[in-house]
């Protein structure tokens, strides 16, 4: 399950040791610290955890393609310019990151895929070779 912001609130509470309100009042003025930043195309640094940058991205141009599906010559439209903000973890974000195994069975959980406690959860359909075989059996076979 995601962290709430007030499960944020009560942590940084508590670990800082200090009132509620103050850790609210100090997540707020690091949102807006964050947010101003970006406003003026800055890169932030957030502790060791995450930078965030702004990109510009590109205009494209409108251009020839082919709808996958007919065979179909199509046109590509055109696209504006954006800004956009790019979020890259740091060396102590992915030194906290789980195991594959773990991960897997955290998400699963936390998903609902997994049907009773205890119990090993099923894998997704992409997840399983023997799927995936039978599904290349099946396309050979129909071509």
């Amino acid at each position: 399950m995601a962290l709430t912001q007030s499960q944020m609130i009560a942590a940084v509470a508590e670990r800082a040791e200090m009132s509620k309100a103050e850790a609210k009042r100090a997540l707020d003025a690091l949102d807006e610290i964050v947010l101003e930043e970006l406003g003026n195309a800055q890169k932030v640094r957030l502790g060791g955890l995450v930078q965030l940058t702004v990109r510009v991205k590109p205009a494209t141009k409108k251009r020839p393609g082919r709808n996958p599906a007919t065979g179909e010559e199509i046109t590509i439209a055109a696209k504006p310019a954006s800004v956009d903000v790019r979020a890259r973890p740091l060396a102590k974000a992915k030194a906290a990151l789980p195991s594959v195994q773990k991960a897997r069975r955290r998400l699963a959980a936390s998903n609902g895929r997994a049907s009773r406690e205890g119990q090993r959860p099923r894998p997704a359909a992409g997840d399983s070779p023997r799927v995936r075989m039978s599904f290349r059996a099946s396309v050979k076979r129909s071509g």
